[in-house]
């Protein structure tokens, strides 16, 4: 994970914060173990919908920030934030999809709306929303979160995606390659370079899920609840993974 405050030129985050103001953005739904839920206080739009030249000289700016090659394919999203936050996830959860960084663009100070970054077995990073700061990471294995938005006026943010090859990585778990490690720290070496680690996120990094889904993101009782007993199976089934 990097961070890198006054990213973009001042005038330049200037507009693209007003991009986003003006934004006609719609509630944002997530899908979470088998269901599709609204996210309470997320709104979003793609930045393809919208034609802003301030939008594409910003991606042109964090393409270059983020070592994003020229044939990269990239996604942008615009985000309101009004009361709600981000549960645990990975931004590239497996294939087909190809995202291989992510950076965020934060156009909005605040004490809360934290980032929590999870890089897998390393002490916990949280970081706040600052006027045009980037936060960047690894889309496959970087495990992260975001606490309830609690100020008074929105939050707003720009997240853009970059796409690495075509990944042809393995996506189970297998003995071979718990039976691999000479030593503990080989073990944590490999998790923490391999997508792999997103097979056993759920077990290692359990109260941090259940953390992040009660009290981040002001889910309706019922909606938790399911959410809850999906993240449940997932994790019991992460522990008995290997084979």
């Amino acid at each position: 994970m990097k961070c890198k405050d006054d990213a973009l030129d001042a005038d330049l985050a200037a507009e693209v914060l007003e991009v986003c103001r003006r934004a006609r953005m719609r509630q944002h739904v997530f899908e979470f173990g088998g269901r599709v839920f609204p996210k309470p206080g997320i709104f979003e739009v793609e930045g393809q919908e919208i034609n802003e030249p301030a939008l594409e000289r910003a991606e042109a700016a964090v393409r270059i920030i983020v070592g994003a090659g020229p044939d990269a394919a990239a996604a942008v999203k615009l985000q309101r934030n009004t009361g709600g936050g981000f549960p645990a996830h990975y931004d590239n959860a497996g294939p087909p999809s190809r995202r291989a960084v992510t950076a965020i663009l934060y156009l909005t100070d605040g004490d809360s709306g934290m980032l929590e970054i999870f890089e897998f077995l390393k002490p916990p990073v949280r970081v706040a929303p600052r006027f045009n700061r980037l936060v960047v990471f690894a889309s496959d294995r970087c495990l992260h979160a975001v606490t309830r938005w609690r100020e008074p006026t929105p939050r707003y943010a720009v997240t853009f995606w970059f796409d690495g090859r075509a990944a042809s990585e393995e996506i189970v778990l297998t003995k071979s390659h718990l039976s691999g490690f000479p030593t503990w720290d080989d073990a944590v070496a490999f998790f923490q370079e391999s997508p792999l680690q997103r097979v056993i996120s759920r077990a290692v990094y359990d109260d941090e899920y259940e953390t992040s889904l009660r009290e981040y993101c002001g889910f309706r009782e019922d909606h938790l609840a399911h959410m809850l007993e999906a993240h449940r199976r997932s994790g019991t089934a992460a522990a008995a993974c290997s084979r």
